[in-house]
């Protein structure tokens, strides 16, 4: 997977290196309940721009590996009950 680039700022920057360290992670959960390439890709997207765009909701770090875990397992779910996964 082609490592995402993203711009360290100081609200951000325990979360953007948890991200980085983590983005294989988030795939390897999205594809393993997808098996699906571009779906799994498409949701770590939108985990992370969720997450960036709204770190308030991700948490204290030590918070990080559940609210990942949980969003993008609610993802897949979406994803392959039909539903819409886009940001929201």
């Amino acid at each position: 997977m082609r490592k995402m680039q993203i711009k360290k700022t100081g609200k951000y920057e325990y979360l953007v290196e948890y991200i980085e360290k983590h983005q294989d992670d988030f795939y390897r959960l999205a594809y393993l309940r997808l098996h699906q390439q571009e779906a799994s890709l498409r949701i770590v997207q939108i985990i992370v721009d969720l997450a960036l765009n709204n770190y308030r909701l991700v948490g204290k770090s030590e918070n990080y590996d559940e609210w990942f875990c949980k969003v993008i397992t609610e993802k897949c779910i979406d994803q392959t009950a039909g539903r819409t996964i886009e940001k929201n």
